[in-house]
């Protein structure tokens, strides 16, 4: 069966409404101004449900096969303690189970509320899920509409509105399981994936590309130096840290030069999508200029390169992350999954106008190119490993539950 004749998969727990990230006094509380709610509500992730379905994208049958669904809904679960040992310490893990039951920080810009903990695991499974069903052949590609967001939670600690990395410990997942040798993670969250990154450092078996805004969170982190680490990771790791401002020509030239060149030397057999919409030019939290058509040309090209890789086979999975622009995240989710199935809804987006029009949209500045050139001088060093299987062996992680 070829690729195309799959369905695209969908998962969403609604539990990940129940994640309460309590409220925002900021770095330095002021005794003068009152509290205002968490960036990271659960609004956004509904209004995308809402927006899937609203637009009837979640019903549309499968555009080469009318008489089949165009999408699987996927079973729910949660992450066994196996699987978050894959990527976390057993420390971490006995700090969140600690937290999920009084409730407060588990780290570094990162609330626990009671529950939480049940909650991260709800959407670390998610992740897990879908990575099953696009590597068993269930499904063609597909979406993880989760919460809490992962790709800042590193081994030992929480950071970031992150508590588990949910991307870490699907992709570790497909190599249990599916013995894959060469998978590529591609970040494109404006925020650093600081902890995907720090958990595959050493490792030439995962591919990380990271696109960002230099300077946001975490700070010091994503440069275009950390480039992996020892006798294997070397040049498996790259960021792109875009200054802020960048718009569409600086990201399109981004992907062009950097994100597809890289996978096409790497040749995975799995890309795993950490799909942040925090670079729209509404996002509260960034300084960057995107629109969703830029998501869709993102969504657009990775479908294409994964169906005619003979390795790849199709099989994209795009998990949720960052986005905290409560009326535009929904019109970005809605555009890759659109293009995950390839089909076009009759929903328009209303701001795309404005966001093109802003000056500084068609042009590469000279500062951007620096940097998007550097990291696109790195992808010469990509080897993709001769392997096509990968033995792991991770130690007391894979105990059974505690």
């Amino acid at each position: 069966m070829s690729p195309t004749a799959r369905p695209s998969g969908f998962i969403f727990d609604e539990r990940c409404l129940d994640h309460n990230s309590g409220l925002l006094e900021g770095d330095l509380p002021c005794p003068y101004l009152e509290p205002t709610p968490h960036m990271d509500t659960p609004a956004t992730r509904l209004r995308v449900l809402n927006m899937l379905q609203a637009s009837g994208l979640l019903s549309i049958p499968h555009p080469e096969m009318p008489d089949a669904p165009g999408w699987l809904r996927l079973p729910l679960r949660v992450a066994t303690h196996r699987e978050m040992r894959r990527a976390h310490s057993l420390a971490h893990i006995r700090h969140l189970t600690r937290l999920n039951l009084i409730g407060g920080e588990a780290g570094d810009e990162a609330p626990c509320g009671i529950g939480s903990f049940d909650v991260a695991r709800a959407a670390a499974g998610s992740c897990i899920e879908l990575v099953d069903a696009v590597c068993s052949g269930r499904i063609r590609n597909g979406y993880a509409l989760v919460r809490p967001a992962g790709h800042h939670a590193e081994r030992d600690r929480a950071r970031g509105y992150c508590l588990l990395s949910n991307v870490a410990m699907a992709v570790r997942h497909a190599q249990a399981h599916y013995k894959f040798a060469r998978v590529a993670v591609v970040d494109f969250d404006v925020h650093h994936g600081n902890g995907t990154q720090s958990i595959f450092y050493d490792s030439d078996a995962v591919l990380t590309v990271s696109i960002h805004q230099a300077g946001n969170y975490p700070r010091k982190s994503g440069e275009l130096d950390e480039r992996g680490a020892g006798p294997s990771g070397a040049s498996y790791n790259i960021n792109v840290p875009l200054w802020p401002g960048a718009g569409q020509t600086d990201y399109k030239t981004t992907w062009d030069r950097v994100v597809l060149p890289a996978l096409k030397a790497y040749d995975p057999q799995l890309i795993v999508v950490s799909a942040g919409f925090d670079a729209s030019f509404y996002d509260p939290l960034s300084r960057m200029m995107l629109g969703s058509n830029d998501y869709r040309y993102f969504t657009r090209t990775l479908v294409d390169f994964a169906d005619a890789s003979a390795s790849c086979q199709g099989r994209v999975a795009v998990c949720h992350e960052g986005g905290y622009c409560d009326y535009y995240v929904p019109f970005c989710a809605l555009a890759v999954c659109e293009e995950l199935l390839g089909v076009r809804t009759d929903v328009r987006d209303p701001f795309l106008a404005e966001i093109n029009s802003h000056p500084g949209q068609d042009t590469l500045f000279a500062h951007q190119a620096s940097v998007i050139e550097q990291a696109a001088s790195f992808v010469s060093d990509i080897v993709p490993p001769a392997r096509d299987q990968v033995e792991v062996v991770w130690s007391e992680a894979d105990s059974d539950e505690e």
